[in-house]
């Protein structure tokens, strides 16, 4: 269990940073997948969060994945997660992160995946 007074440091710390390039990446991402599985989707929306400004991402994340990985015929299974994502910057990439999904993205390119309007 979080005590309130880590809970409200981390919400002031999250509020302190400035995420510019986060707003610039909202959308849906379809991802090829392997093995005839159907395409992964990320969702990315900027929140806002309080009286500054500051926004922060809302990812949710479907991915699909094989029951038996060396199984071709195994069936397919459907993972979701979603949820304020942890923003990293440095210089030209962004990385976002919720739970142990890891989203890269170069620009506002994220490898492998479409962009769609």
């Amino acid at each position: 269990m979080i005590r309130k007074e880590t809970l409200c440091l981390l919400i002031g710390l999250v509020l302190a940073t400035p995420f510019s390039a986060v707003a610039a990446l909202d959308g849906v991402y379809k991802c090829k997948n392997s093995q005839g599985l159907p395409d992964n989707v990320y969702s990315i929306q900027s929140v806002s969060v309080g009286t500054q400004g500051k926004s922060l991402p809302l990812v949710a994340a479907t991915r699909f994945y094989r029951a038996n990985s060396s199984d071709p015929k195994s069936p397919i299974k459907e993972a979701k997660v979603s949820g304020i994502a942890t923003v990293s910057e440095v210089e030209n990439s962004t990385l976002l992160m919720i739970g142990a999904l890891r989203l890269e993205f170069n620009g506002d390119v994220l490898f492998g995946c479409q962009r769609q309007l």
